[in-house]
């Protein structure tokens, strides 16, 4: 199922006469697969009895890590700790749904942002113009970037961060920690990276087209991974779908989703 969204990615719902208005208010690899990502999604409805108002409000958090190297199947290239500790290496990431990249969770080129897409992106250069704070020397070296966003009590939220380390024996290691959804002042933070295309979903297993993705890695001219765009990685889990309950209607239905990513040999 699509992901519902409205401009500020949060639905009011308000009483009418005869109804609801809804406003828009990785060492190598082994021959094994191995875990890529983990996600969960949820919908929560907050009502407010003075205006006969309620929330619709979504929210989740992910986590990706894995390690590659030149070895790995899929990659071509070379790993070294200056591609972080140069200051002008272009960084690109995509771990996104069949069909492929635009614009998701992470900033392009170092503007915070997101867009109405699932799946996360990255593309910039790893400098402190960017945002980045590297740290290392040539036999290990460290790139963070730390994502902000107000919140409703906090004007400069950490709603995201993405490391990477390289190794002198060649081995990358990405990590990417996310806040997704939204809070109930109209912040969004990050977008989800699959779970939401299943929001509204039967209660079971998660099925249809959204339950293989493809991740892409690369440092500009220097390393590649998955440069095919290969649907490399198959997503498992389950749906649990209620309706939404407003003084005595059902309009819309509340999922918990929470679905695991894993990266194919």
């Amino acid at each position: 199922m699509a992901p519902i969204r409205s401009v500020g990615r949060i639905f009011k719902v308000a009483t009418v006469t005869g109804g609801l208005l809804m406003l828009a208010c990785l060492q190598a690899r082994s021959a094994s697969a191995e875990n890529l990502f983990t996600e969960s999604w949820n919908q929560t409805e907050k009502c407010e009895s003075f205006f006969s108002t309620c929330d619709y409000v979504p929210s989740g958090k992910f986590t990706i890590k894995t390690t590659i190297s030149a070895t790995t199947s899929g990659a071509s290239g070379t790993l070294s700790p200056s591609l972080l500790t140069s200051g002008t290496t272009a960084f690109d990431i995509s771990l996104a749904p069949p069909g492929g990249a635009g614009f998701g969770s992470g900033p392009s080129g170092g503007d915070a942002g997101s867009s109405s897409e699932t799946g996360f992106y990255y593309h910039g250069t790893i400098d402190s113009a960017g945002g980045w704070t590297v740290k290392g020397n040539s036999n290990k070296a460290t790139a963070t970037l730390p994502f902000i966003e107000p919140k409703c009590k906090d004007a400069k939220s950490k709603y995201a961060q993405m490391e990477l380390t390289i190794t002198d024996k060649g081995e990358l290691t990405v990590s990417i920690s996310a806040t997704t959804g939204g809070d109930t002042c109209g912040n969004w933070f990050a977008d989800s990276l699959d779970a939401e295309n299943f929001d509204g979903e039967q209660t079971g297993p998660v099925t249809g087209d959204d339950i293989q993705m493809f991740l892409q890695v690369d440092f500009v001219g220097i390393f590649h991974f998955n440069d095919a765009d290969n649907n490399n990685v198959s997503v498992t889990g389950t749906v649990k779908t209620k309706p939404f309950k407003f003084k005595g209607t059902s309009e819309y239905n509340l999922s918990d989703v929470n679905i695991v990513g894993t990266l194919q040999p």
